[in-house]
């Protein structure tokens, strides 16, 4: 039988529940170990019991003539520097023949951190990604989380990513065939949208090519843009746009740069006058256009916002703050 024992050294806590957790751990080490050690034991260093003595003094009485500490924190604090030695000196000065061997506290340890990055992993692999979402009708298409505008008003700016009950988190950008999968048959839908948590235009050849994938089966697709993809691939995509796209939904938000600028915080210069200008070439190119802006914005001029719609002869839709979808 071994004759070696195993401490499993914690801070110790007021709350009952947390203690039961190092004990309940220190219970499942000594399960998987087997015989390899005649005990394993814990003990605290304040606030509980039992202490770093008296859970040496268990292992003595189990027959231990060596006892590996393992230190159970994740930084090397004053407890790991200072209080867990002067314990242990404790210990040795009870159990002079007692052969002592303490291991690096955990956070040390080289297997933490590829630990960690398991858990993570399997917290975002736990649930598919939302690539393909249903509403009123029609199949939405995430994606995207790419953005060239950080509006103060969008939901993954405000700590959540959520629309409609579906987390438009992704993990990663899906390929086109990945989105012609979620798609499905298109035919069950009265339209297709490209509207995510990001700005589907800055993935212009993928959108174009589930686009046209889409249209050959005879579906009607739309884009909901802000409006900026001029800007950012520096020429007219209009005409590539009109091909296999029906209608566009383009966010004005307010009817001035001023405005606009303070609630989307453009990543480029000259965004407003960009955006209108897409909507125009948008216009010109054949493609249905719809302007919108978000009634209860701060000073946001809705009736504004529909003058602007009417000068480029286009559409206009009002929509309401902090509803999304």
């Amino acid at each position: 039988m071994s004759s070696i024992a195993l401490m499993l050294i914690a801070h110790g806590s007021r709350r009952a529940a947390s203690n039961r957790e190092v004990a309940a751990l220190a219970q499942r080490m000594a399960a998987l170990a087997g015989d390899r050690y005649c005990t394993v034991v814990h003990g605290f260093i304040e606030l509980a019991e039992p202490s770093v003595l008296g859970a040496a003094t268990t292992a003595v009485a189990a027959g231990a003539t060596e006892l590996v500490v393992l230190p159970y924190f994740l930084a090397a604090g004053r407890h790991v520097v200072e209080d867990i030695p002067e314990q242990l000196e404790a210990v040795q000065a009870q159990f002079p023949d007692l052969a002592l061997h303490s291991v690096p506290y955990l956070g040390a340890a080289a297997g933490v951190a590829p630990l960690l990055l398991e858990l993570a992993a399997t917290e975002v692999d736990r649930k598919a990604p939302v690539i393909a979402y249903q509403l009123h009708g029609n199949c939405y298409l995430n994606i995207t989380n790419r953005c060239t505008l950080r509006c103060r008003f969008c939901p993954k700016h405000n700590q959540t990513w959520d629309v409609q009950s579906y987390d438009l988190r992704l993990p990663k950008e899906p390929s086109v065939a990945e989105m012609i999968a979620a798609i499905g048959d298109p035919t069950r839908y009265q339209q297709v949208v490209f509207c995510g948590l990001g700005e589907p235009t800055q993935r212009l050849d993928a959108l174009l090519e589930v686009a046209a994938w889409v249209k050959q089966q005879g579906v009607s697709v739309r884009v909901n843009t802000d409006g900026l993809a001029n800007l950012i691939h520096d020429r007219d995509v209009t005409p590539q746009l009109a091909k296999v796209v029906d209608a566009l939904s383009i966010s004005l938000n307010s009817q001035d740069p001023a405005h606009y600028e303070h609630h989307t915080r453009p990543k480029r210069e000259g965004a407003f006058a960009a955006m209108l200008a897409f909507a125009e070439a948008a216009r010109d190119a054949g493609i249905e256009v719809t302007l919108t802006a978000i009634d209860g914005l701060e000073g946001t001029d809705i009736p504004a916002c529909e003058a602007i719609a009417d000068r480029l002869q286009v559409k206009f839709r009002r929509r309401e703050l902090n509803v999304v979808g």
